[in-house]
């Protein structure tokens, strides 16, 4: 039996203090007893949503990527989908004060583009697969968040990982980008910096 008034404030306060579109939420457990539905999404409305500094740790299982030669804007577009120990699949982010990126809906929508991905290639593959995240860093330039760069992801084994998403065809290289230390020590100048998450 549900205590209804104590149940039910909780529900007007996880409701009330969401972003998620609770739609998606009662079609889930649209067939659950009257009971089961309010106790299930309780529990998913009052999930801890992780904060990026909690990927810090997680071992890299799989990467893979979508790749268009020629977008709606005639330019080549990549983006990857990391896949971790935990389960959990991401992309690489932007800003450091990024969340809800294992949500339910960005969680079906990642999955949706891991499933459908390419593989990345074996020379490259044992650089990243099996890699713990050391850190993250994010660009900046002269002070300001750079919208047009993504993170880097330091790994344990010293390589630093990123992506570029766009680019003209036959200019740019869209594609994966794996460096070492010394490599992204040389991109810090007079207007890039990069502010480390750890």
């Amino acid at each position: 039996m549900c205590n209804f008034k104590s149940f039910g404030k909780g529900i007007l306060f996880y409701l009330s203090s969401s972003v998620n579109p609770f739609s998606y939420i009662l079609d889930k457990f649209r067939s659950a007893s009257h009971c089961q539905k309010l106790q299930k999404i309780t529990l998913i409305v009052s999930k801890h949503y992780m904060k990026l500094k909690e990927l810090i740790g997680s071992k890299i299982i799989e990467v893979k990527y979508h790749y268009s030669p020629s977008n709606e804007y005639q330019l080549q577009e990549f983006y990857s989908y990391i896949l971790l120990n935990n389960g959990l699949i991401f992309s690489f982010p932007t800003y450091e004060d990024e969340s809800n990126f294992d949500s339910i809906e960005s969680q079906e929508y990642f999955n949706n583009k891991f499933k459908t991905g390419s593989k990345i290639s074996n020379k490259v593959k044992p650089l990243i697969v099996g890699q713990k995240i050391s850190n993250l860093h994010f660009p900046y330039f002269q002070d300001e968040p750079d919208d047009d760069e993504k993170a880097f992801i330091e790994l344990e084994n010293g390589y630093f990982i990123s992506e570029t998403n766009y680019g003209p065809q036959g200019v740019s290289n869209v594609d994966l980008k794996i460096i070492t230390k010394e490599k992204f020590n040389s991109l810090i100048g007079k207007d890039t910096k990069f502010k480390p998450l750890n």
